[in-house]
């Protein structure tokens, strides 16, 4: 248990392909939440007329 809180968020250190692969596609989708979410931001935030 130790050693998988320490590998959390880095692949590197995982001794699984399965959980490695599991944190990329976190760490994917985490990426493209954060740009949709500025993207919203831009949209939200254009001055009204």
């Amino acid at each position: 248990m130790a050693k998988r809180e320490h590998a959390v968020g880095n692949p590197q250190k995982t001794s699984s392909k399965k959980t490695a692969k599991r944190l990329a596609v976190k760490k994917v989708m985490l990426e493209e939440k954060v740009k949709k979410r500025a993207k919203n931001k831009k949209r939200n935030t254009k001055k009204k007329k």
